[in-house]
């Protein structure tokens, strides 16, 4: 964790550009070996974000997920809202870790016809989440959160 006296969320996004052009840089090792290495960044800044060291950590936590589903390289700060789909992501993931032993998960066989003839040319999976409070949870919901906790 980075402290520095910073006032602006746009001193803290330039602050955090140039920390990942730096760490972008190739390192040139004996034997010819260079090794590349990168870095996501997520930015909480106090007091807007919080004012003590747990929650500017969370926070920060919160801002570094969505930099790292932007891609390599990446960066946030926290925007307003974050906190909220953050919490509703991480309820959707402890439900999922008790979806199987409850058996409220469904899989469904679509075919898939041939348009040139119209046989049937092979099967799709697809799995449903049927929860007992949330009721049906759509695949676009709960399918990149499975994937992205194992």
């Amino acid at each position: 964790m980075i402290q520095t006296n910073i006032g602006f969320t746009n001193q803290a996004a330039d602050l955090a550009h140039r920390l990942l052009h730096v760490l972008a840089q190739p390192i040139d090792c004996d034997d010819g070996l260079v090794v590349r290495s990168g870095a996501s960044i997520g930015v909480a800044i106090a007091p807007a974000d919080g004012m003590t060291l747990d929650t500017l950590i969370s926070r920060a936590d919160t801002a570094l997920y969505k930099a790292k589903s932007i891609g390599r390289g990446a960066y946030c700060t926290l925007e307003k809202g974050m906190d909220a789909a953050m919490k509703v992501r991480r309820e959707l993931e402890a439900d999922l870790s008790l979806t199987i032993e409850c058996d409220e998960l469904e899989l469904y066989f679509q075919t898939r016809m041939a348009t040139a003839d119209g046989r049937i040319a092979g099967y799709e999976a697809l799995i449903r989440w049927h929860h007992p409070v949330r009721g049906e949870v759509n695949p676009t919901d709960f399918i990149p959160v499975a994937e992205h906790s194992g």
